[in-house]
């Protein structure tokens, strides 16, 4: 989950900076914003149940984003 959730912000981040007016880039940003902010509690819930939580996105969502450029 954490990784998908990744995979997302990074994608909107992404949007933001090829958007093609600022308002949209803005509600990227934004979307982007708030998956960073729940990959944190996701985190955080992760390491409390004593686990090791994901610190990247997948290598299939990387990649798709670079075939896209």
């Amino acid at each position: 989950l954490i990784e998908t959730t990744i995979d997302s912000a990074d994608g909107y981040e992404q949007a933001a900076s090829t958007a093609p007016d600022e308002q949209l880039a803005q509600l990227f940003r934004r979307f982007a914003s708030e998956r960073r902010s729940v990959v944190a509690d996701l985190r955080s819930h992760v390491v409390r149940l004593g686990g090791t939580p994901e610190d990247d996105g997948s290598l299939l969502a990387g990649a798709h984003r670079m075939f896209l450029n």
